[in-house]
């Protein structure tokens, strides 16, 4: 029952009830290799890599020959991997603007840099940053590659468009 309800509660994305719920199903049932997967994927999905791969491990602990755990904990391992260097180009980034505030060029980059990540809030902040310490290639900023995910945003047109216009 607890099982159901873990999942129906992940359906509804209301994670930390079913992490809950997979958890007491645990308690009851250490080697249930489906809940302990089941949990092991919501970690993954909610970015909890460290959990995954402690339930993926434990999995397979109990279940040596478990492929799809396997299989699970092999991407979590690369995604743990992709998140610190997300966040080594994020703090090397933010390095370099502490050292050149004022550079036009350092925002910008930072702006691609979360861009690239798919963080768009923080990728216009950034944009608008350079664009108002003078960043000037503006037809640039329209094709960058980088900022590909960026132009589907509405805010990047009227940010463009804005800019366009107080020239």
């Amino acid at each position: 029952a607890h099982s159901n309800l873990a999942y129906a509660y992940e359906r509804r994305e209301r994670s930390d009830a079913a992490i809950a719920e997979y958890r007491r199903v645990l308690e009851l049932e250490p080697g249930n290799s489906v809940v302990r997967n089941n949990l092991g994927a919501l970690y993954a999905k909610l970015g909890r890599y460290d959990d995954a791969i402690r339930e993926f491990e434990e999995l397979l602990r109990r279940d040596p020959g478990n492929a799809v755990a396997k299989s699970h904990l092999d991407a979590a391992r690369r995604n743990t991997v992709v998140v610190q260097e997300r966040q080594d180009e994020i703090g090397q980034t933010m390095r370099v603007i502490d050292a050149r505030p004022n550079d036009p060029r350092a925002a910008y980059d930072a702006a691609r840099i979360f861009a690239q990540q798919g963080n768009n809030d923080q990728a216009l902040a950034w944009l608008t940053k350079a664009l108002d310490l003078g960043f000037a290639p503006m037809d640039y900023v329209s094709v960058d590659p980088a900022l590909t995910g960026l132009r589907k945003d509405p805010r990047f047109s009227t940010l463009l468009e804005e800019r366009r216009a107080q020239k």
